[in-house]
């Protein structure tokens, strides 16, 4: 039985949104396959069960492995109906077939821009197969495949390994295919060690777990393996590194709550969940004092990096509630409300989760008005240096977080007599959960029915489908002093300096 205490936390980068497919054309294997060496399952013939009402039928068994002794992984997709190939649902990172080892008669392709695993002889088959090794590389912003805790526990991103049959017509090269049943439930099976636990957001297990993984929800979750006790309390379940510094846990457990509170008191909505925190040390030998995480459905994954969080400080101490306040937001923004599936809205849920951060950092008395507009005004110089171009567009990734944070800056001082950035993010929020998802159009929407100032509206919109203009710092400085805020031009620069 696990120990319960009044303790609740979360945390993690929440840009981890499953991708749509559109039918693509298969290219030729380009890898050798190799034979795994580890036995892999049986094949396994999963039947269809009965119609509606009851649940869609399983069309892909994932068996996951875990092999402490080797630090590796096998992989196993079982799937209802025969084919020659599956597609990985994650178009990034496409590094699987530099680690990955396919399976006897298997070989790595692309389907498009997503890596494939096809039967090298073109004859449909049930079953597919890779072994790999730990690998906690990470790769921009994308989940990390694995986190090491100290004690050997890891963690598996589950959407980097869901993957879908490929179906094919016929044609030179394979044809053109497309994912089969991507709309359709997936069950997943992992192993381990015997004396390993394994736990996923509302289910645990020890040695074996079977998830069946929402159908069409491809967004994934982390896997924990290993032997630590989870923590329960009445609003969070939390898996802790013993690795991590006593003082982390303490400063989580004392100040999500009030967080939680903070944000569902600003958007009208209380959590529905009981969110799982995984929290890990990396690098303790290092130097620096680095932060990584993630959000995932229903669960937040932070590292502490380096050997400099063993030792407290203000600094430390707000950093760390800042990571809490942010990646505890996408808990409303990316879980609550989900954001749609276009990755050029992703400005949007991270520009606001930067934006609320600091908003709950003046909040808790760790950030005074003067310093909160100095940070307004280093982000706003982030988004003159890096916006080269529209914000609403794969190719200004870059500059999602600084130019948000300054467009929500802007909006919260213009709509203060309506409720500001927060009520409008309430209004976003709860259409989202009547409609099922929401995108940029719907913040530009709230601009206009509350925004008292048309130009307000243009000036969003111009920055959006146009970028900052030729002259990127008088168009914010001028914003900024419509938001109230004064600032000067850095002679010589395109930067911006707070008035005194």
């Amino acid at each position: 039985m696990t120990p319960r205490i009044g303790l609740v936390a979360a945390l993690a980068l929440g840009c981890a949104g499953g991708e749509r497919a559109a039918p693509v054309s298969v290219s030729a294997p380009v890898s050798v396959s190799v034979s795994v060496s580890a036995p892999v399952s049986a094949p396994v013939s999963v039947s269809a069960p009965a119609p509606v009402p009851a649940p869609a039928p399983v069309s892909v068994l994932i068996e996951v492995t875990e092999l402490p002794a080797d630090d590796a992984w096998l992989v196993t997709w079982h799937v209802a109906a025969p084919t020659i190939g599956i597609v990985f649902d994650r178009r990034l990172p496409s590094n699987r077939h530099e680690t990955w080892r396919p399976g006897d008669g298997l070989a790595w392709g692309m389907a498009g821009d997503h890596e494939a695993l096809r039967a090298i002889d073109g004859r449909p088959r049930h079953d597919f197969a890779v072994r790999f090794a730990t690998d906690d590389r990470s790769a921009g912003r994308a989940p990390a495949l694995n986190v090491r805790f100290t004690d050997g526990s890891r963690l598996l991103f589950t959407a980097q390994v869901g993957a879908a049959a490929l179906a094919c017509d016929a044609g030179e090269d394979g044809g053109r295919c497309e994912r089969r049943d991507r709309d359709r439930s997936r069950r997943w099976r992992f192993h381990t060690a015997p004396a390993r636990g394994l736990r996923i957001p509302d289910a645990a297990g020890r040695g074996e777990l079977t998830w069946d993984e929402p159908a069409g929800d491809v967004r994934g979750t982390y896997l924990y393996a290993g032997p630590i006790e989870a923590i329960e309390g009445d609003r969070l379940t939390i898996v802790v590194d013993p690795g991590l510094p006593a003082w982390l846990v303490s400063e989580t457990a004392r100040r999500l709550p009030a967080l939680f509170a903070f944000h569902a008191a600003h958007t009208g909505v209380a959590l529905e969940v009981e969110p799982l925190l995984l929290a890990s040390r990396a690098e303790p030998a290092a130097r620096g004092d680095a932060l990584r995480g993630k959000t995932l459905p229903g669960l937040i994954q932070l590292e502490a990096v380096g050997r400099a969080w063993d030792h407290p400080s203000a600094s430390r101490r707000a950093r760390w509630f800042e990571v809490l306040a942010h990646e505890s937001f996408h808990l409303w923004n990316s879980q609550l409300a989900r954001r749609s599936g276009d990755k050029r809205d992703e400005w949007l849920s991270e520009g606001a989760a930067v934006y609320v951060a600091g908003l709950a950092l003046r909040d808790a008395g760790l950030l005074g008005a003067r310093a909160h507009e100095a940070r307004v005004v280093a982000a706003a110089n982030d988004c003159i240096a890096t916006l080269d171009g529209p914000l609403y567009s794969e190719a200004a990734d870059a500059s999602y977080y600084a130019c948000g944070e300054l467009v929500h800056f802007v909006i919260d001082r213009q709509l203060a007599a309506t409720g500001g950035v927060l009520g409008a993010w309430a209004a976003i929020i709860a259409g989202a959960r009547a409609r099922g998802s929401y995108a940029t159009a719907d913040l530009l929407a709230v601009v206009d029915e509350r925004g008292g100032d048309p130009a307000l509206g243009r000036d969003l919109r111009r920055i959006l489908d146009d970028g900052l203009g030729p002259d990127p710092a008088g168009l914010v400085q001028r914003l900024l002093r419509d938001a109230g805020l004064a600032t000067r031009r850095i002679a010589g620069t395109r930067r911006l300096a707070r008035r005194r």
